[in-house]
């Protein structure tokens, strides 16, 4: 996009700015433990997560089916799916058809995304396609390990938090990676681009500039 704006304008000095994300939001977040007793999740849950509208983009199918492998593997599993859309029903079908209704829970029109984010054990992003991918970033701030598609831009990984996996693997093979996966030590430099007043410090040097 910088590069056809250049060409559009004949200029080469155009910029990108990160879209910045309320850091401060992620600060003083509730517990896992408080967030969970306020929506009925079993506090022992093992909570696999997702956030993201009820659509063929996000692969919601996909998702189930995952869940699905990874609870024949883990009973404790427990599926939290925030947004809405017009799959939304048609997924809650597929829940009820392979007996998962009562191990997972929809939330809509929410704005507490960081609480239940700290809510999660994983989050998984098995997009077809992304722009950028903005909560997985916000996945990452909060500290919990992600495992998205190969379709989700490298941009949206900003720390070591993040594994992609291919969508020509399997449900199975998905599922096993997320139970296997862990992460020692996390790097999160990269987070630091996106905190929304460094951004804004950016944005006033180019005007004062």
């Amino acid at each position: 996009m910088r590069r056809e704006v250049n060409e559009m304008f004949e200029v080469d000095n155009s910029v990108v700015l990160n879209n910045g994300i309320d850091f401060a939001k992620y600060e003083n977040v509730l517990s896992k433990e408080q967030v969970r007793e306020n929506e009925g999740i079993p506090k022992d849950a093992f909570v696999i997560g997702h956030i993201g509208r009820f659509g063929e983009q996000k692969n919601h199918h996909f998702l189930v089916d995952v869940f699905s492998e990874i609870y024949q593997k883990n009973e404790n599993a427990f599926l939290l799916m925030i947004g809405n859309g017009k799959l939304q029903e048609e997924i809650e079908e597929k829940l009820k058809s392979l007996g998962l209704n009562h191990r997972s829970l929809i939330l809509s029109q929410r704005t507490d995304i960081p609480d239940l984010l700290n809510a999660m054990d994983r989050f998984v992003f098995p997009s077809v396609f992304e722009g950028l991918g903005i909560v997985l970033i916000e996945a990452q701030k909060t500290g919990i390990p992600c495992i998205a598609s190969d379709a989700v831009p490298k941009a949206a990984v900003v720390s070591n938090l993040v594994k992609q996996l291919g969508l020509k693997l399997s449900a199975k093979e998905w599922a096993e990676e997320i139970l296997g996966w862990e992460v020692e030590t996390v790097d999160s430099r990269g987070l630091e681009a996106w905190d929304m007043n460094k951004v804004v410090l950016r944005l006033e040097e180019y005007y004062e500039a």
